[in-house]
């Protein structure tokens, strides 16, 4: 996909596109990756390039256009070069979505803002952006 693609969903500073597919009249499926092809071990710190695998999760996002978007990921499990380190392989990290997590920070910040601006109750935002109520909840926690 052209980079035009990844500035149109947002996602230029970290992210490429690789693949947008329509799924429905209202959804699209979004396929992106990481720029960067190499990250450091949580473990050790030393910078691996090596893949070993390339898990697709799926994340909750914005909607975009009016539409639903199905963003997957598609990460690099890399594999730690350093032969002293106990933690042999580890998957790529990014700032737009937290480690273990299955929603983008933008989403949490706008469900957040939506809850505390909006004077509305966690589980009509929870409905309205398609997350669970301990998801809104959590994310106007960690926003106050």
């Amino acid at each position: 996909m052209s980079d035009a693609t990844s500035v149109l969903f947002g996602l230029e500073d970290e992210f490429s596109v690789l693949e947008v597919q329509r799924v429905d009249v209202f959804s699209v499926k979004v396929i992106i990756e990481q720029t960067a092809r190499e990250g450091p071990c949580p473990a050790c710190g030393v910078l691996s390039g090596a893949v070993k695998d390339r898990p697709v999760m799926r994340l909750k996002d914005l909607p975009m256009s009016g539409q639903t978007v199905e963003l997957w990921w598609r990460k690099r499990r890399l594999v730690c070069a350093e032969a002293w380190c106990r933690r042999k392989t580890f998957t790529q990290v990014s700032a737009a979505v937290r480690p273990r997590a299955r929603v983008t920070e933008r989403l949490r910040r706008r469900v957040a803002m939506a809850i505390a601006s909006g004077n509305r109750a966690v589980s009509e935002v929870a409905v309205a952006y398609a997350v669970s109520w301990p998801t809104a909840h959590k994310a106007l926690v960690v926003a106050a």
